[in-house]
């Protein structure tokens, strides 16, 4: 994978995201067969009192499908269900039973290991799997001097071991990409500037290519995700819009059909026009 000016690259998406606002359509290019709204899964973490105070002990965290908290708070999951309706709230986490808590779903960032098996599948469906594009939000605090992420070492006693081999971490930056960041090209589309990646299909199955990348992450804590991916022949698109809390992919009716599918992605079918916007879950609206 490589950091590209090549923004001819993108040049097709920006005459088709022609969708209403806040549509589907205004945010994955328009054109396919078929389309699904994949919804990021929502970490919930759970207090242990068994771990005596230790908070490497006292807390553990795992992904949870919204299905799964809707179960909690008594709402459905349908195309346009909204975070605030099933949570009741947008920003503050959702108290659940079991000493659980659990937070938002991320805007604008799908996890690798979903991201993964989304391209383990649409790599099936593109006669270009090894020539591929990532565009990286231009906005996303990232540059080669600058540290966006830090992991700093636990408090404790500095004579324990495992304390004093967790050092401070800095996230590494590709030095092409803080140079697209400073000069560009790039990718110009409404409201939005991007960077490009040239990648593959089989790179990004893997959960750890960020790292690779050279984008901000670093091995214990998270870097940004790119917010559009396509193959050289168009055949799909896949896009996580910086302010939206799920990722829209379109393509052919067997692509949708095998992400539908797949016990690891909770998705739900959409159209070019249905309405992504905050207030557009009509089901799980508060009478």
């Amino acid at each position: 994978m490589r950091w590209t000016g090549d923004v001819e690259r993108g040049a097709w998406i920006g005459s088709r995201l022609n969708g209403p606002p806040g549509s589907a359509g205004s945010i994955v290019p328009s054109g396919f067969e078929a389309y699904a709204r994949v919804l990021h899964p929502s970490t919930v973490t759970r207090y242990d009192p068994k771990g005596h105070g230790d908070p490497r002990e006292d807390y553990s965290e795992e992904a949870w499908t919204w299905a799964r908290i809707a179960a909690h708070t008594g709402t459905v999951i349908h195309p346009q269900v909204q975070w605030i309706r099933v949570a009741g709230h947008q920003y503050d986490p959702i108290l659940l039973p079991g000493g659980r808590s659990a937070d938002p779903p991320p805007l604008g960032h799908l996890d690798p290991a979903v991201l993964a098996h989304v391209m383990t599948i649409a790599g099936g469906h593109t006669g270009t799997p090894d020539d591929v594009t990532a565009a990286l939000w231009e906005g996303w605090a990232i540059d080669a001097g600058t540290v966006w992420f830090e992991a700093f070492a636990p408090e404790g006693d500095a004579e324990d071991e495992d304390t004093r081999s967790v050092q401070p971490q800095r996230p590494t930056v590709d030095r092409a990409l803080s140079e697209l960041l400073k000069r560009g090209p790039f990718l110009e589309l409404p409201g939005r500037r991007y960077v490009l990646l040239a990648t593959g299909a089989p790179e990004l199955t893997d959960p750890a290519w960020p790292l690779a990348a050279g984008m901000g992450w670093t091995d214990r804590l998270p870097g940004p995700m790119p917010q559009l991916i396509w193959p050289s022949d168009h055949a799909w698109a896949i896009a996580s819009e910086i302010d939206v809390d799920s990722t829209l992919i379109g393509g052919t009716y067997r692509l949708i059909n095998e992400l539908m599918a797949h016990p690891a992605i909770e998705a739900v079918r959409v159209g070019e026009t249905t309405d992504l916007t905050w207030d557009a879950d009509d089901i799980n609206r508060v009478t």
